[in-house]
């Protein structure tokens, strides 16, 4: 199966859970990552599942706000079709803002108009380096529940 991984960053923590996820997915899909800016409707065009990850930041004054790379992502593929693709979010956060990786709901709002289905529930990491051996182990686990669906959604 394709899988294409779009994500935007800021301290290097949803790049670092991207790579995880994308070690994981590889032993049986073809994976392809890249940041939310080098993505193209091809690329998502291309694949048939989509992951999406962001860390949440304070956005034109707004709290748990995607990163401005990632709300360029999601005005570009405002048009994009994305009721054929299987699509999850992963969001790095801390719990200690009002928002929560709320970067991921604000995602999902914007995709869901376009016709999305999420696969899984979010994945929603705290603090990624300050657990980074149970934030890897958290996604290892997702992976595995990604994989899982997207078993019983091909018989």
């Amino acid at each position: 199966m394709k899988i294409h991984i779009a994500y935007a960053t800021h301290t290097g923590s949803t790049l670092y859970a991207g790579k995880e996820l994308m070690a994981v997915l590889a032993e049986n899909h073809e994976v392809v990552m890249k940041t939310a800016n080098e993505t193209s409707l091809d690329d998502l065009q291309m694949a048939e599942v989509i992951l999406i990850g962001s860390s949440s930041w304070d956005w034109q004054g707004k709290r748990g706000y995607p990163l401005a790379e990632m709300m360029g992502f999601l005005g570009r593929v405002a048009s994009f079709d994305f009721s054929a693709k299987k699509v999850a979010l992963f969001g790095c956060g801390d719990r200690d803002f009002e928002h929560f990786c709320g970067a991921l709901d604000v995602i999902w709002d914007g995709l869901e108009t376009a016709g999305a289905k999420y696969l899984v529930e979010h994945l929603r990491l705290n603090r990624y380096f300050m657990d980074e051996i149970g934030n890897q182990d958290l996604v290892r686990g997702w992976a595995g529940t990604l994989i899982t669906k997207l078993k019983e959604g091909s018989k």
